[in-house]
């Protein structure tokens, strides 16, 4: 006998949202008018 998905969360103790989760990589959110001027900043020093 197969046990369910929840089944086996609950005899593991761990959240069902964990077994589902997946991870989303977002892009980076890098404004170019202010990463230039601290990108030579950083260079010069």
């Amino acid at each position: 006998m197969a046990a369910s998905l929840s089944q086996l969360c609950r005899w593991f103790e761990v959240p069902r949202r964990t077994v589902y989760y997946q991870a989303v990589k977002a892009k980076p959110k890098v404004d170019a008018q202010f990463a230039r001027p601290i990108k030579v900043m950083i260079e010069e020093n």
